[in-house]
């Protein structure tokens, strides 16, 4: 592939505070062949005047705004309507990439059978301690079984939307993204279809960006449920996307409820049912220990504990939830 004309796609909603950051490191990239479209998501802050000011110097940028907010698929799909490079690089307005991210992304699109590439995202150092411990446990093997490092075998690896190049003659092929999922879950409903239609998606672990994650528990379990309501829309949608690593955190907490239920009832059930539950959370703690080891804090210790058990419960819940249909009464949900 000789140096194809890269659209750099950014959705932004009410980032004025970060998105400036996020186009200098789209603008200090290596590889120079590239456009940047930014679609200004109806923001209610000053973002657009920020993305303005920037594009007045800088010639490959062009800002589109849409009147009312279409949610992330929206804005995503304007922008890939908007660009014309042969691919299309994705990147959220509060993140950051390396100066040779899309040098480093392209090269596995030397082979044609390539369709997507994807790398890791991780927080940047200056955030709080509870956003640097979510993003532990996010990429934790005990809170999400490692599905997000590019090399699980109990799922296929399917880069986050944040971080990740495709083929234009691929959206082409099996659409854009799915417009009516609003809340989460339609990069991966896409790239479902991708592999069905018998293309690779590859994982470059030195293609990294720096990601702002959620800086309060409550937006992180609102996170994690949301993501569990999605994943039920996205079997809705690829019946062949389902399996059974999915539904363990819903299994864990039917056990965690129904556990509880039956242990009031039975007294020789609920020694056993305390038991599981002090060995869950031995295991949660051990967690929390080895963020403790990683970041340095002591903090970390109970902060992490607490991620990394919101991580498998949090969507659990959202599973179960989506499955009784509680959540079908919500018109709108945003990330």
């Amino acid at each position: 592939m000789n140096s194809p004309l890269v659209s750099i796609l950014i959705a932004t909603r009410n980032n004025a505070d970060i998105i400036d950051r996020c186009l200098k490191s789209v603008i200090a990239q290596t590889y120079q062949n590239i456009e940047i479209i930014i679609i200004n998501d109806a923001s209610t802050d000053n973002t657009l005047e920020v993305v303005q000011s920037i594009g007045r110097t800088e010639t490959r940028s062009k800002t589109y705004s849409l009147e009312k907010s279409g949610g992330c698929p929206g804005a995503r799909n304007e922008a890939m309507r908007r660009g014309v490079g042969e691919i299309y690089a994705f990147l959220d307005a509060d993140a950051t990439a390396a100066p040779n991210w899309i040098e480093l992304m392209l090269k596995p699109f030397e082979s044609p059978d390539v369709a997507v590439v994807g790398g890791p995202d991780s927080v940047p150092e200056e955030c709080t301690l509870v956003a640097r411990c979510i993003d532990y446990s996010m990429h934790s093997i005990i809170a999400t079984g490692g599905l997000r490092r590019g090399s699980s075998n109990l799922s296929p690896y399917l880069p986050a939307g944040c971080n990740m190049l495709v083929r234009k003659s691929v959206v082409d092929q099996v659409g854009m993204f799915d417009g009516t999922m609003l809340w989460r879950g339609e990069e991966k409903e896409f790239l479902y279809r991708v592999l069905n239609a018998g293309h690779k998606i590859e994982y470059i672990h030195e293609a990294r960006i720096w990601h702002f994650r959620r800086t309060t528990l409550k937006a992180f379990w609102r996170q994690m449920l949301l993501s569990g309501v999605a994943r039920i829309d996205i079997i809705e949608r690829i019946p062949s996307s389902m399996a059974l690593v999915h539904f363990v955190p819903a299994i864990l907490v039917a056990y965690l409820i129904i556990g509880f239920i039956c242990a009031l009832i039975s007294s020789a059930f609920a020694s056993l049912y305390w038991a599981a539950v002090f060995i869950l959370l031995g295991v949660f703690i051990v967690d929390g220990y080895f963020a403790y080891k990683k970041l340095g804090r002591i903090e970390a210790l109970y902060i992490a504990t607490l991620t990394t058990a919101i991580c498998p419960i949090g969507y659990g819940l959202g599973i179960l939830l989506r499955l009784a249909g509680w959540p079908q009464k919500w018109k709108r949900m945003t990330k």
